[in-house]
């Protein structure tokens, strides 16, 4: 049986078209840039929190990190804060295959994630676009089925089209292998 092609939604962050089992996190080697900056006591004794600090090893760039959480928090490792630039796009190609072989290893079926190397790099849409069909066409994955892409954009920029009906109308796009569905949201 072919592997099914997941479905791409593009909305706001904090604007979920569905329910999503795993949100991808973009993030560095030191697991900083995506570290929640909220101080929360980690009722372990100094010493340990101390040690752990001193004995970590940074992650390689482009693997995942996987986090514990509801939803399930998948870091992708794009950006490396000892080089310059910080981030690379063949990372964010490597990371976004193995968020879809994390994603497919533990069954999840919608997965949160943004425009990965955007938020703390200078990767374009359209970039991340093609990387993520690459990715999907190396991975070949069942699951995730649905994908909804935390975009600042309602809809990717390059072929985007809006709906003739007016406010609030989405268009179906197709990106050779990935069917798009494009969200647009009224500002409140």
């Amino acid at each position: 049986m072919a592997p099914s092609v997941p479905e791409l939604r593009f909305a706001p962050a904090g604007r979920p078209p569905f329910a999503v089992q795993a949100r991808v996190v973009e993030d560095d080697t030191w697991l900083v840039l995506g570290a929640d900056p909220r101080f929360r006591e980690s009722g372990e004794h100094p010493i340990r929190v101390h040690t752990a600090a001193w004995e970590a090893e940074p992650a390689t760039p482009g693997s995942v990190v996987v986090r514990p959480g509801r939803p399930l928090e998948l870091r992708a490792i794009v950006h490396d804060l000892a080089r310059d630039p910080t981030w690379r796009p063949e990372w964010v190609g490597e990371a976004l295959a193995a968020v879809l072989r994390e994603a497919e290893r533990r069954r999840i079926a919608a997965l949160a994630m943004p425009v990965l190397g955007a938020r703390h790099g200078a990767l374009s849409e359209d970039v991340f676009l093609r990387l993520l069909e690459d990715a999907i066409t190396a991975v070949e994955p069942d699951l995730p089925r649905r994908i909804w892409i935390e975009s600042a954009h309602a809809a990717p920029r390059a072929g985007a089209r809006r709906a003739e009906g007016g406010r609030g109308d989405w268009t179906r796009v197709t990106v050779q292998l990935v069917t798009v569905e494009l969200v647009t949201v009224e500002p409140v």
